[in-house]
C-alpha cells in the first residue's frame, strides 16, 4: 500500500492542529517544532503529536529513515546513518509470552525481519516461528477466575494462565510456569480434559496458532479505517494509494477490552446514556416499507416511540436499522469479506455465501459465532 507523503512543514501544521488539544489536558507536554530537518526544543507550542526520538540525531537533526507498516499500529522505523537505531512495535506481540531469550524490542525486531522477508518474497526461518504463541493472563478478575476454574478447578485468584488458541476454534489453557516449555505444560481443554499440545509438524487438525500463523496474519488482515482506489476495504492485496475511511460519530461507550483468548466481545462498562433516543429518532425516519423489510413492524416502531418498553428482539433490530441509517451521511461501507472467516481457511465466497465457505457453514452456530466475534 502507499500513502500520500507529507512534507516537514506539512507534519508541523499537522502537529499545531492539535496543540488547542494538548492545551486542554493540562499535561506538562514539552514544546518543540519542526524548522526544516531541524527539531527545535522548547519552542512553538506544545503538541501531542511528537516526533519518534529514533528519527532525530544528537544534534536535532531529522535524519534519513525508513518506515515499514503493515497494519495499524504496528511498524519498523529504521533510522539511516551512523549506527544501528531501530524502533519496533511491540502491539500484540509484546502480550505474548516471548519464545526466546531475546529482550522484547530484540524479538520484536525478528518478527519484523521475517514479515519483511515474506514480502519481499525470501525465506526467513527460525525454530520460534513454529513454536505456539502463547497469551498469558492474570487472574484477578472474578470472571476471568470462574472461566477459567471450568478448564483447571483449583486455580486461584492472583495466578496466571497461558492460553493456545486452536486454528479451528476454542483454546486451551494451562498453568504457566516461567521458563517451562509449552510443550511440557499441563494443557487442558476449555471443559477441563487434559490434552497434549499439538506440535507444528502434527496434523493441521485441532493444531494451535504458530507465531509464523501468527505474524502472517498481520499481512492479511483488512484495514477497516482505508479505501483503495477502487473504493473497497483496503488487505493484503491492496496496491495504490489509500485513502481514510469517513468516520461519523454518533456516540460514545466506554468498553474494557476484548477477550482474545475467549474470543468474546469487549464488556461494555458505561453506556452510551444517548443511544436510545438516537435509535428512536432514526425510526421516525424510516418509511414504513423498509422497517418491514428490516423485520420490524410499523406498529411496533410507533409503540416505542411512543413509550412502550420493546422486547429485546425488536430493540436488538431497531439498534441495527439506526445502525444502517448511521452508515448512510458517513460514507462507503467497507466490502464485506469475500473469502471464509474460518482460522486457515481462503476458500473463496460465492453468490449468497457472506461469511463462510460450504464447508464451514455446516459447523455448529456455536463455533460460527466465535469466529465471528473473533475478526
Amino acid at each position: 500500500m502507499k500513502l500520500h507523503a507529507l512534507s516537514f512543514p506539512d507534519v508541523q501544521d499537522v502537529r499545531d492542529a492539535l496543540a488547542p488539544l494538548a492545551a486542554w489536558t493540562g499535561l506538562p507536554v514539552v514544546p518543540d517544532r519542526l524548522d526544516g530537518r531541524r527539531l527545535v526544543r522548547g519552542e512553538g507550542p506544545p503538541t501531542l503529536l511528537k516526533v519518534e526520538s529514533t528519527m532525530v540525531s544528537p544534534d536535532g537533526t531529522l535524519g534519513d529513515f525508513s518506515c515499514y507498516t503493515p497494519s495499524l499500529r504496528r511498524f519498523l522505523i529504521h533510522a539511516h546513518g551512523d549506527g544501528d537505531r531501530y524502533r519496533v512495535s511491540e502491539h500484540t506481540i509484546g502480550v505474548m509470552v516471548n519464545p526466546t531469550s531475546l529482550r522484547s524490542q530484540a524479538f520484536a525486531r525478528d518478527c519484523y525481519r521475517y514479515l519483511l522477508a515474506r514480502e519481499s518474497g525470501e525465506t526467513l526461518d527460525a525454530d520460534w516461528l513454529d513454536e505456539p504463541v502463547l497469551w498469558p493472563l492474570r487472574l484477578t478478575h472474578p470472571g476471568d477466575l470462574a472461566v477459567a476454574r471450568k478448564a483447571i478447578d483449583d486455580l486461584r485468584m492472583g495466578e496466571t494462565i497461558v492460553r493456545a488458541q486452536r486454528l479451528f476454534g476454542g483454546s486451551l489453557v494451562a498453568r504457566h510456569v516461567p521458563g517451562a516449555p509449552p510443550l511440557d505444560l499441563d494443557w487442558r481443554s476449555e471443559d477441563g480434559e487434559s490434552v497434549d499440545l499439538e506440535s507444528a509438524q502434527s496434523s493441521a487438525l485441532g493444531r494451535v496458532r504458530t507465531w509464523r500463523r501468527f505474524l502472517d496474519s498481520f499481512l492479511t488482515n483488512a484495514v477497516p479505517f482505508a479505501l483503495g482506489e477502487d473504493g473497497r476495504r483496503a488487505d493484503g492485496d491492496t496496491t495504490g494509494v489509500i485513502a481514510p475511511v469517513q468516520v461519523l460519530v454518533t456516540g460514545i461507550e466506554r468498553t474494557g477490552r476484548a477477550s482474545w483468548a475467549e474470543l468474546r466481545g469487549a464488556e461494555t462498562i458505561l453506556p452510551d446514556p444517548g443511544e436510545w433516543e438516537r435509535v428512536l429518532t432514526s425510526l421516525g425516519e424510516v418509511p414504513e416499507d423498509d422497517l418491514r423489510r428490516a423485520g420490524l413492524s410499523p406498529r411496533t416502531a410507533r409503540a416505542m416511540r411512543a413509550g412502550r418498553r420493546p422486547t429485546r428482539r425488536s430493540a436488538e433490530k431497531a439498534r441495527r436499522i439506526a445502525e444502517r441509517m448511521a452508515r448512510t451521511p458517513a460514507g462507503p461501507a467497507p466490502e464485506a469479506l469475500r473469502t471464509c472467516i474460518a482460522p486457515g481457511c481462503n476458500e473463496p465466497l460465492h453468490g449468497r455465501q457472506r461469511l463462510f465457505c460450504t464447508i464451514h457453514a455446516r459447523y455448529s452456530g456455536t463455533r460460527r459465532r466465535q469466529w465471528k466475534e473473533s475478526r
